[in-house]
Parts: C-alpha cells; structure tokens; sequence
C-alpha cells in the first residue's frame, strides 16, 4: 500500500484524489514521529505552529481549569487533529496537553505547508474551513442551549463542554465542594445524585474523582430518564 493511504482518511485530505495526494506526498514535509508511552506530544502553552494528526495509538488528554482547581483526562484513539483552531487568532497556544498513553504515530504539517497546501488545492482550503467553522459553531451552540436543569443532564454537560471529543473514557479531578459551586447546588444534593449515577453504573466515584467509562453512555442514560 502507499504509504500516503496512512494520512488520506484524515479530515484535512478527505475527498482529494489519488493523483493530488501523490503530489502533495511528493511536495510537501511530511514529519512522521513515533512518539512512546509516557512521553509528552503536546503541552499546554506551547505555541501552535501547525498540525499534528494522531494516525496510530491512543492519546491521554489533560485539559485545566484557568484557576487549576480541577482538570479533565480523556482518552482519545481515532483520527484526529489536534486543536486545529488553536493555529490562527489572537492565542495561537495549545491549551491542553497530550501525553501518549500507548505508542503513537503522529503526522506533523508546519503551518507554512498548510497555508500552501490550502492555496493550492480547493478541496484541502475547503476541509481546513470547515473543521475550523465546526469548532467555533459548536461552542457556540453549546452556550446556548438550554438546559432542563435535571441534575444528571447539568453534570453531563458540566463534563462534556470541557472535553475534546464527547465520547469514551473521561475523568474529572475536583473536589466536590468546587463541583457543586460550580453546577450552583449543596454538596449534598451532588452527592446523592453521584451515588445513584454510580450505582446505576455510569460513573465510579473515588476521593476528589469522577471516572465515566463512557461518556456516549451517559448522554444515552439523560435521554432515557
């Protein structure tokens, strides 16, 4: 197989043909880096100077709290590009950090390649836009739903607007004295609805941790309540 099959799925060269991926292989800095377990791929407060595509293996995602009070870690395995956004604007800096949880195979593209590469081929310009658009459309949607105030939806959604992608493997570190200030309700009311969240199997509860297997099972369960 050639070897440009490995990055033609990824968002950015969907829908570009054989010929145009062979051309962009032929002329364009491709960095491929094998990146071991434990070892850190991006930090949080780096400056973003590109891309980086995660082709192969399973990252862990640790994203802050501005006051550092709590954070969230997720595990991601798909193709995915980390924190496009993060490369245009007024902060072009990385505000979480990916550490790899297994190895993992990274495709890296500088900036100066993708400005051409979105140049010279409408299809990629056209990707580019869109996975950016999408990003900001969905904060967006998100500050504006309204929510029922039913107890499991407000900690679902107090998890899920500060992920990276809403599904699989999340857990959130904070005290749940922070947690009820935040979600605005007594430590007690929070406590009790954990207990049932966690006896229904949808989260395990350990000190000053919240552990969701799977996060696509619990928006299944706030459907079906």
């Amino acid at each position: 197989m050639p070897f440009y099959h490995t990055f033609s799925n990824l968002p950015l060269f969907q829908g570009l043909t054989e010929a145009e991926l062979v051309t962009i292989a032929g002329n364009t800095r491709l960095e491929f880096k094998t990146i071991s377990a434990g070892e850190t791929v991006v930090e949080e407060g780096n400056k973003c100077e590109g891309m980086h595509f995660l082709l192969k293996g399973t990252l862990r995602v640790e994203s802050y709290s501005h006051n550092h009070k709590y954070h969230i870690t997720e595990l991601i395995s798909h193709n995915i590009v980390l924190q496009p956004e993060r490369m245009f604007g007024l902060r072009p800096l990385y505000t979480r950090r990916f550490i790899a949880e297994s190895e993992c195979r990274i495709l890296i593209l500088n900036k100066e390649d993708i400005m051409r590469l979105s140049s010279d081929f409408m299809v990629f310009r056209i990707n580019l836009i869109n996975i950016i658009s999408a990003k900001a459309q969905k904060v967006e949607d998100k500050l504006w739903f309204q929510r029922s105030g039913y107890l499991p939806e407000e900690i679902y959604s107090f998890i899920e607007l500060r992920c990276i992608y809403p599904a699989g493997y999340k857990i959130l570190h904070i005290r749940m004295k922070d947690l009820a200030n935040e979600l605005n309700m007594t430590r007690q009311t929070l406590s009790k609805r954990l207990k049932c969240l966690q006896n229904d199997g949808i989260v395990s509860l350990r000190r000053n941790t919240i552990e969701i297997p799977r996060l696509e099972d619990f928006y299944k369960y706030i459907q079906h309540s």
